[in-house]
């Protein structure tokens, strides 16, 4: 019995043994496993950073206005007699649109007429006996000025008869009225629109760091939401000022309407070309890193993560310039870019 205790004791402390050693040895045999993961690089996919042609470009977003817009609006009060012209039609200057009642204003017309051509035979007769004395000067003064007054208000009733016909007041589409025959209206009541639209306006807004790009004449080139195609225009005129919300300012282009396929108050997406430029370092957009202070890329420098920080330029659809912070030849990071940081060992896959 003493034989056997002894044994199984014996077994205990060397299981005890055992146990010791091997959790003594097991955080050293980890340190190498550790150490090769650490030591495992990060598989990515770069570019060779190559200078190249690109035609610098901007876009932005507008609104086509007509060449020359006019709401027809009457000067005077009074009831409607004829409605002349057809909605959605095209005018000419001068063209009449529509009349006023004016029988009474022609009654005053036609009474001054012969006051005026009474005033003026009291004026040739007074002055034929202003020369042999038969009248005094004051009386014939009198005369004249009684014949200015009548002419100065047949001139008034003139101008009020003419404002009884309202014309077109340049060549364009008349819209839709917004008045019947035989309503009176009252001063300055809507009676429609009325616009030229051949050739068209074309306003929106840049950067304001783009002004000095930019010079009158520009060719530009653009797209509509309603008109299928492209359609080109030139710059002819600026804001004076850059507006101090958005540090943009704004830009109108005029654009030939031959076919009338653009049309007022359509939303338009412009292309603006800037510059040709021979040696320029483009990366693909999704290379670039965002933050607070700027943007940043990382590169592939003897075999480690660098992260630079980059000056960008325009864009096009896949790419954007980088205009400092980077030199032909390096390699650019296009993938695995959350996963890297400063010093990390790269395997990097180059792209074509």
């Amino acid at each position: 019995m003493k034989t056997g205790k002894l044994l199984l004791l014996t077994a205990i402390v060397l299981l005890g043994i055992v146990v010791y050693l091997n959790k003594c040895k097991s955080p050293q045999e980890g340190l190498p496993s550790a150490s090769i993961k650490a030591q495992q690089p990060l598989l990515v996919t770069g570019i060779i950073a190559r200078a190249g042609i690109f035609e610098e470009k901007i876009y932005s977003s507008g609104t086509i206005l007509a060449n020359e817009e006019v709401e027809i609006r009457n000067e005077i009060a009074g009831k409607i007699t004829a409605i002349v012209f057809k909605e959605g039609s095209r005018v000419k200057k001068g063209d009449l649109l529509l009349t006023l009642y004016d029988d009474d204003l022609r009654a005053q017309l036609k009474k001054l007429e012969l006051q005026q051509e009474l005033n003026r035979k009291t004026v040739e007769r007074q002055s034929d006996l202003l020369k042999v004395s038969g009248i005094s000067q004051q009386d014939f003064e009198l005369t004249m000025n009684q014949l200015h007054a009548t002419e100065a208000d047949l001139e008034i009733i003139r101008s009020q008869l003419s404002k009884t016909q309202i014309r077109a007041p340049f060549d364009g589409i008349i819209g839709l009225k917004s008045v019947s025959r035989g309503a009176f209206l009252a001063i300055n009541t809507p009676i429609a629109t009325i616009q030229s639209i051949d050739p068209v306006k074309l306003d929106f807004s840049l950067p304001e760091r783009y002004k000095p790009m930019i010079v009158e004449n520009s060719d530009i080139q653009f797209t509509t939401e309603s008109t299928e195609g492209m359609f080109t225009g030139k710059i002819y005129a600026f804001e004076p000022k850059i507006d101090l919300k958005t540090r943009s300012v704004l830009v109108r282009a005029q654009c030939d309407n031959k076919d009338f396929k653009l049309f007022p108050g359509a939303f338009a997406h412009i292309e603006i070309p800037l510059q040709k430029i021979s040696d320029a370092i483009l990366i693909p957009t999704q290379a670039l890193i965002p933050e607070l202070k700027g943007q940043k890329v990382f590169i592939s420098k003897n075999g480690k993560a660098e992260k630079v920080d980059v000056v960008t330029g325009a864009r096009n659809d896949s790419a954007i310039r980088i205009t400092s912070g980077i030199q032909v030849g390096d390699t650019i990071l296009i993938t695995g870019l959350m996963q890297a940081k400063p010093g990390s060992v790269l395997q990097v896959t180059i792209k074509n």
